[in-house]
């Protein structure tokens, strides 16, 4: 964690320097029932930045003891924050609750997100609404102390991108078939190696199928790198859905959804369709009350269905849930949707 300190300062200095001020806190919100209330600094994210990170650099931190929209507002404008470490559910709170419009958040030079993945429609969002502000990414895992990628400010420009790795680092694109390097532009899995990466799990010696005898570390992520350096990870391995041989990212289609005027949240899994003997892509949308009917569902999937490639419609249906289950860190848990728990059977709450 001292390395990935070092690597993350090192990386970006007009980013990452003394000078920053930044209002830090929990993400109070419940993962899988009320009682399970975890807190980001309890996560790989906090501990690395705000633990280690910060007091290697010195900068100045406010620390909350909760999440709370209006005092994380009423505490950046009074303490001119311009540093800010967030994550989705925060982000979609600043890009549409109405409290923020209360505040002088013009001190805000950037915002940088982690710690599960920032849809590009809620990146624009929050652009749009602090235009002042770069909304930048990084990514990384608790195997890693966390970073691998960090998004530096002259790459704000770009969105939707994790950022270039880290100093000290390597990086590679494997096929997931036959384990072969992949170029530019061409996704595969995600693998990483470098002096901030675990020597190995407690208890499991061999670690097979997660890190090599050389070093490299198998991140479980779909990505792909561009002409520029740039990382943009599309989605989990374990997540993709195989429909008929074509691989298709949950998260491409949720970001689609996300962009529908109707739709305030959505999780798309995988549904076994007999008729066909496949995998499907089947997604949940979170509605307001008076569009929570049939008839918007599926106005809405012919809508996405106009959007994408063929193997990619969403042939298990657009069903309504009350919320996407989600953990504090904002990821989708997609075994708690409806599909998932009920065995395939039936995809409606209704």
């Amino acid at each position: 964690m001292i390395a990935n300190s070092m690597q993350i300062a090192a990386e970006d200095p007009e980013q990452v320097h003394a000078g920053t001020r930044e209002v830090f806190f929990p993400v109070s919100l419940y993962a899988l029932s009320q009682e399970h209330l975890l807190t980001l600094v309890c996560h790989i994210y906090g501990v690395g930045i705000v633990l280690c990170l910060c007091p290697y650099i010195g900068n100045l931190v406010i620390a909350l003891h909760a999440f709370e929209i209006e005092r994380l507002c009423q505490l950046i404008e009074k303490y001119k924050a311009t540093w800010q470490h967030i994550v989705p559910p925060v982000a979609l709170a600043l890009a549409t609750s109405p409290v923020v419009s209360k505040y002088d958040l013009s001190s805000l030079e950037v915002l940088s997100c982690a710690a599960a993945p920032l849809k590009k429609d809620l990146q624009e969002r929050l652009m749009a609404r602090l235009p002042r502000s770069r909304i930048l990414q990084m990514y990384g895992m608790t195997e890693a102390s966390p970073v691998t990628h960090l998004q530096r400010i002259a790459d704000h420009g770009f969105t939707g991108t994790v950022g270039t790795l880290v100093p000290n680092m390597e990086a590679r694109i494997v096929d997931d078939n036959t384990g072969k390097d992949l170029g530019i532009n061409e996704t595969g899995e995600l693998l990483v190696r470098g002096p901030n990466v675990m020597m190995g799990y407690v208890g499991d010696l061999n670690n097979i199928g997660v890190l090599s005898s050389d070093g490299w570390y198998s991140s479980g992520d779909i990505a792909y790198i561009d002409k520029n350096g740039l990382c943009y990870v599309v989605d989990r391995k374990k997540e993709l859905i195989k429909y008929k041989g074509f691989q298709v990212p949950p998260a491409e289609l949720e970001g689609l959804l996300l962009t529908h005027p109707k739709v305030l949240d959505a999780a798309v899994c995988a549904y076994y369709c007999p008729e066909e003997a496949t995998e499907v892509p089947l997604a949940y949308v979170v509605l307001a009350e008076e569009d929570r009917n049939q008839q918007t569902c599926k106005e809405i999937q012919r809508w996405a269905d106009k959007r994408v490639a063929g193997y990619k419609q969403l042939r298990g249906g657009v069903h309504l849930i009350d919320a996407v289950p989600r953990n504090p860190s904002g990821k989708i848990l997609r075994r708690m949707l409806p599909i998932q728990i009920q065995g395939g059977k039936n995809a409606s709450k209704m």
